[in-house]
């Protein structure tokens, strides 16, 4: 993503071309931002050479710094013990909560506006309890609700979204990401 060209294809060698790299950025005042996003889903061996990274450095800056981005397993995933050194190292760690029921609008609204619609023109009113029973205030599972939703009715030709569109696709995110219930046992008692 740099663009950098490495001639030898060691891992050392393409670690002393980012040094160089990074360095050179931070003598023109630039900082250097690495961004993984779905960080849940890297290796244990892979979170390892990411901190690994993070002792790029001089004795007084750091020359890359780095944001992991995830859904609630990759802090499952961080407090391996495998990682402890990698979590040492963190900063600065925030967690998106569940929206509660009444805050499903505005942030729907929300969204829309900063896309350059209405709100009202966008969702019949009334279906912001079908978002959360859905998504149980889930963010990303509401903006998935939301986009089904959209093409939908875009592809029936219908504005405002109805209810009934938003109700299927409701329940098709919900059936999708809520865990299958635990299977039977057999009763092996006789």
């Amino acid at each position: 993503e740099f663009g950098l060209v490495v001639e030898a294809a060691t891992k050392a060698d393409i670690l002393i071309a980012l040094n160089r790299f990074l360095l050179d950025r931070l003598t023109e005042g630039l900082n250097t931002v690495l961004v993984i996003d779905e960080a849940q889903n890297l290796s244990l061996s892979a979170l390892e050479e990411v901190r690994l990274l993070s002792n790029l450095e001089t004795d007084t800056a750091k020359l890359l710094q780095i944001v992991l981005t995830g859904q609630p397993e990759l802090r499952d995933k961080l407090a391996a013990y495998e990682l402890r050194q990698l979590r040492q190292r963190i900063a600065i760690e925030h967690h998106v909560e569940a929206l509660r029921p009444d805050e499903v609008e505005p942030y729907l609204r929300h969204r829309i506006e900063v896309a350059g619609g209405k709100y009202e023109h966008v969702f019949e009113p009334g279906v912001e309890s079908i978002f959360y029973g859905a998504s149980l205030g889930c963010p990303r599972l509401i903006s998935l609700v939301a986009d089904r939703s959209l093409l939908a009715a875009f592809s029936k030709q219908r504005a405002p979204v109805p209810r009934e569109i938003v109700e299927r696709k409701a329940a098709q995110v919900a059936n999708a990401t809520r865990p299958a219930p635990p299977a039977a046992t057999e009763n092996r008692h006789g």
